[in-house]
Formats: C-alpha cells, sequence, structure tokens
C-alpha cells in the first residue's frame, strides 16, 4: 500500500480537486469547540497539506503534518511554499507517531484512518493521540462507513484520466486506480482500506483512555445512518 500510496503522490491533489477542503476544514475546526489561536494543530495523514493550509486561513496556530509518504510531504511542502505558509511536517506511521507537543486539536481525514489495517495499530494511534492532546481537547477523524455499500464511479481531469473500481470484500475496500495520458495507461495503482462500524469502534474506543466519544454523519451534527457513507467520530480528553 505504501509504494502505490507513493505513486499516487503526483496525482493527489489532481485526483481530490473535487473536494471542498474549505468547507471542510471548517468543519474540523468548529468540532474542536474552542479559539485555536497560538495553540499547536496535528493533522494525522496529512497527504499533500491542503488541509492545514484552509485550516492556516483561519487560525493563527502552530501546525504540523504527519504522513508516511515522502513524497506526499514533498508536495505538502511545495504547496506550502507556493502560498507562503509553515508546516511542521514529519515522516512517520500514524499509528507510531508519538512527541513532546501538546496539541489542542488532532484530527484525520480524506478516511486516512481507514488505511490502519488491524486494530491493534487503530488502537495503538487513538491511544497516541490521547496522550499528545492538552486536556479539554479532542482527536476528530472521519471513517468510510462499513454498513455503506461503494458503488464504481469514474473521475477524469485534463490529459490525465482516471478510472476507479472499488469493490467491498467482507472488511476491506479494493481501489484499483488506472492513470492514462494520451490514452494510454501509465499506472495502475491498488488501495486496500478496512472497514470499520461504528460498533468497531466503539469496542476500540473502550481500550483508550478518552473520556467520551460521540459519532455524526459526515460534514454534519445529525446522528449517523446505516446509508452514511462516511462517519465522523470526536474523542474528547478533559
Amino acid at each position: 500500500m505504501n509504494n502505490n500510496y507513493d505513486k499516487f503522490s503526483e496525482y493527489y491533489d489532481i485526483y481530490t480537486s473535487f473536494v471542498d477542503y474549505e468547507l471542510w476544514s471548517k468543519y474540523i475546526y468548529s468540532l474542536a469547540g474552542k479559539n485555536l489561536n497560538n495553540k499547536n494543530i496535528l493533522d494525522l495523514g496529512c497527504g499533500s497539506g491542503e488541509m492545514l493550509l484552509c485550516i492556516d486561513e483561519m487560525t493563527n496556530a502552530n501546525l504540523y503534518g504527519v504522513d508516511i509518504s515522502e513524497e506526499m510531504l514533498s508536495i505538502a511542502d511545495q504547496n506550502a511554499f507556493f502560498e507562503n505558509k509553515h508546516l511542521n511536517l514529519i515522516k512517520c506511521d500514524m499509528s507510531k507517531f508519538t512527541c513532546d507537543i501538546k496539541f489542542d486539536l488532532i484530527y484525520s481525514a480524506c478516511d486516512s484512518m481507514n488505511y490502519l489495517l488491524n486494530e491493534d495499530d487503530f488502537t495503538d494511534t487513538l491511544n497516541n493521540a490521547y496522550e499528545m492532546l492538552n486536556e479539554n481537547s479532542i482527536f476528530t477523524f472521519d471513517i468510510i462507513n462499513k454498513d455503506y455499500l461503494e458503488t464504481n464511479d469514474d473521475f477524469s481531469c485534463e490529459n490525465i484520466d482516471f478510472i476507479i473500481k472499488r469493490k467491498k470484500e467482507e472488511n476491506y475496500l479494493y481501489t484499483n486506480i488506472k492513470i492514462y495520458e494520451d490514452k494510454k495507461e501509465t499506472e495502475n495503482i491498488r488501495h486496500m482500506q478496512r472497514l470499520y462500524s461504528a460498533e468497531e469502534i466503539i469496542d476500540i474506543y473502550d481500550k483508550t483512555k478518552f473520556d467520551d466519544i460521540s459519532f455524526h454523519d459526515f460534514l454534519t451534527t445529525k446522528e449517523i445512518k446505516k446509508t452514511s457513507d462516511k462517519i465522523q467520530i470526536i474523542l474528547k480528553k478533559y
């Protein structure tokens, strides 16, 4: 998965060009429930840094991003440079990342947590986040809903075509991404993600020190449904 993730890095911003990062980042910021000026914010699985750069527009905070892909971090650094901004970027598997810095908001976006393929890594990520959080702070992340039936879809853009096929098999979602240039296939990338249900997340939560957990239908504060394609989870440390 990691090698494929690296391959996809140069196409990632094009592939996600439809994502409304401004709306999404405002949603994440609102979940924090407090002013984050001059505070520390951590993005686990930061990718090309777009979410962090949008959050930077809302607050004068110290921004940190962790990603397993050196190529992704290089793009994030370039994106920050072009916008005359600074991001503290760290290459690490997010399930293993720890540091002495205390954060007032930790988040993970774009179903990055679904790349944690076993419950032990998921639990480690949550426990590490707890230790890095200040009191009265949250770790929030979105996941693909295990109960949601994925469909195939196509994505295309100028000069580069993406054909994306997704297949759900038991607890996993397999995504094949074919990239074409001048109608010739140049890359065939395969991703695997672990699907988690709300009940499984609660079982993992019970193995952590977090004081509270809540679930929202993605980008809302409404209760989740079986038909919710994505779920937002908020873990609180009092």
